[in-house]
């Protein structure tokens, strides 16, 4: 699959939502809308496109995000809102090329990771073991930048290459491809899984009629819903329309690993808001 690429106009739209959204949530520091250079921004987008005699330099979608990210971080191209800006239009580049990150990253671990990404001490927090110890790194990377009275950190591109591959291992361990293929599942698998999202269901099978309730005080909702010819098992198209009925579809944060499959395949609600947002914004 060919790499899909940011490009300014979609940083550009990120930055403008999230100064739009800084403003209505009050921020005690809101992100101006001030371009810091334009020069910074561009060369920062255009590192995606390296190449070296014709060969490009970051051969697949994740080394392309980790270089893009890097540059973004430490180009410092914004007078503020730079790691915010940058942590959106990695989410949005993965989203691009059918990439989310799997559903042991949260909100907290990408706040921390840009940090970290900033003040060059990426070897630091892919060493950290737990979600605390992070947010401790965090917090000491906080404290030296308080000290030194300034948050901007001079670009080293004698490191660039070594912290790009940090962050391309970083982005292996911790993303996975869309997964949009339905299975051919039975009524008693169908009715466990809707169980899994808070979903009841009663199958009918004399009426072909699923009954379902979602929530603590939700009417019954009555869906056709087709088997095959013994009755056992739910084809793959009536799989595929219950799942669009109920929202639980890969637009919604809810993909066919993590309708099938346990844990570690849902969303984190901060990824989720970011990236619906932002196809709408950037029409990919």
């Amino acid at each position: 699959m060919k790499i899909q690429r940011i490009k300014k106009s979609h940083v550009l739209l990120i930055h403008n939502k999230l100064v739009e959204d800084s403003r209505k949530s009050l921020d005690t520091e809101p992100i101006p809308p001030t371009i810091r250079s334009m020069n910074l921004l561009e060369s920062g987008i255009y590192v995606q496109n390296t190449s070296y005699d014709g060969i490009d330099k970051y051969k697949d979608c994740l080394h392309c995000a980790a270089a893009l990210t890097y540059s973004l971080v430490t180009n410092h191209p914004f007078e503020n809102g730079n790691k915010r800006t940058a942590l959106v239009t990695l989410l949005s580049h993965l989203d691009m090329n059918e990439y989310t990150f799997n559903g042991k990253v949260t909100e907290d671990h990408l706040f921390c990771f840009f940090v970290s990404c900033a003040a060059h001490r990426l070897n630091d927090f892919i060493s950290c073991k737990s979600l605390d110890s992070i947010k401790n790194l965090k917090k000491t990377i906080q404290i030296e930048q308080n000290f030194l009275q300034s948050d901007k950190f001079k670009v080293g591109d004698k490191n660039m290459d070594q912290e790009v591959n940090l962050i391309k291992i970083w982005l292996n361990k911790n993303t996975r491809k869309y997964d949009n293929s339905d299975q051919k599942i039975s009524v008693t698998e169908l009715v466990k899984i809707l169980k899994r999202f808070k979903i009841k269901s009663v199958y009918y099978p004399e009426r072909q009629i699923l009954s379902i309730s979602k929530g603590l005080f939700a009417t019954s909702t009555k869906i056709s819903l087709r088997t095959s010819h013994n009755g056992k098992k739910v084809p793959k198209k009536e799989i595929a329309k219950l799942r669009k009925k109920l929202d639980l579809t890969e637009s919604k944060g809810i993909d066919s690993k993590s309708f099938y499959h346990q844990a570690d395949c849902v969303y984190d609600h901060f990824i989720l808001e970011h990236r619906v947002v932002l196809r709408e914004l950037a029409g990919y």
